[in-house]
């Protein structure tokens, strides 16, 4: 059985921090934390996600050093800051940035989880967080455990009442782009949860890649976008009650006379599809 990562302790006066999956409690835990990025120490000031103990979101304080390389760097010109940037991106980092650290007994998803992210480092920031680094993270217990460093979205998630009269259409469209972003640059989400997508701006961007797969070179795109586009868009609108009654055939991808169907063998391959998501019978996409 997996186990939730041990309570995150503020290393300058040892407190513990609720960080109980369990706990209803509202209030935000925050406590100083320092860390090496690469050849910078960082300190910065933490807040645990209550819905995700491993997930802490660090605000950067700024130091002197920092200050004075980004006020040089802005005299550069373009092409030689981007040169910097990618050669030491721990002294040009946001404020905020999301440190996901390694759960316990989940070595091989973080493992995954970084070779996903170099599959994806062109889309950083843009369709996907952006990867910084790795850290170990600081004051837990005994065992140094790994944490990612990476940029922090922000947005809005798709549960949210707030975005949950958007135009379906348009919805569909942020998602398809998103979803083919991805699988051109090789990878299969496969933990397509309506959390793990965010609208930010005019688009929607993707995040926790942990059990996420490479893509297989002989599957179709086409449909496998259509797979994941489908069954988000059928949680979005069951979450926001979009249609009481049941929805319309037609509106999901999958329903419409252009949807590729598979060949039918691709349907007995097991619990998982063709990219590792969750076959048609079980996400909710009907078969042919």
């Amino acid at each position: 059985m997996r186990r939730e990562p041990l309570p995150f302790l503020n290393p300058e006066s040892d407190r513990k921090v609720d960080t109980s999956a369990g706990s209803n409690s509202d209030a935000e835990s925050e406590a100083n934390i320092t860390f090496w990025l690469g050849t910078r120490r960082v300190t910065a000031r933490g807040e645990v996600c209550g819905h995700h103990p491993n997930v802490i979101f660090p605000r950067v304080l700024p130091s002197l050093p920092s200050l004075l390389l980004f006020r040089l760097s802005c005299l550069l010109p373009t092409a030689w800051r981007e040169r910097l940037e990618a050669r030491w991106p721990e002294w040009f980092l946001p404020d905020d940035l999301v440190m996901k650290r390694e759960k316990p007994n989940w070595q091989e998803e973080f493992d995954n989880e970084v070779d996903i992210y170099k599959l994806l480092a062109p889309l950083g920031g843009h369709v996907v967080p952006k990867l910084y680094g790795q850290t170990k993270y600081p004051g837990t217990d005994k065992i140094k455990r790994r944490a990612l460093i990476m940029s922090n979205i922000g947005g809005v998630w798709l549960g949210e009442p707030e975005v949950g009269s958007l135009p379906l259409d348009h919805v569909e469209e942020m998602l398809n782009s998103a979803f083919r972003s991805i699988a051109d640059a090789g990878v299969a989400h496969c933990d397509t949860k309506l959390d793990n997508m965010h609208i930010v701006g005019d688009k929607i961007m993707i995040f926790d890649f942990d059990t996420s797969e490479k893509a297989e070179d002989n599957v179709s795109l086409e449909r496998e976008v259509g797979y994941s586009v489908s069954w988000v868009l059928r949680q979005y609108i069951n979450r926001h009650d979009r249609f009481p009654k049941g929805i319309p055939w037609g509106v999901l991808p999958c329903d419409r006379p252009s949807w590729p169907r598979p060949p039918k063998q691709e349907y007995q391959r097991g619990p998982f599809g063709p990219l590792g998501c969750l076959e048609p019978r079980d996400n909710g996409v009907p078969q042919p």
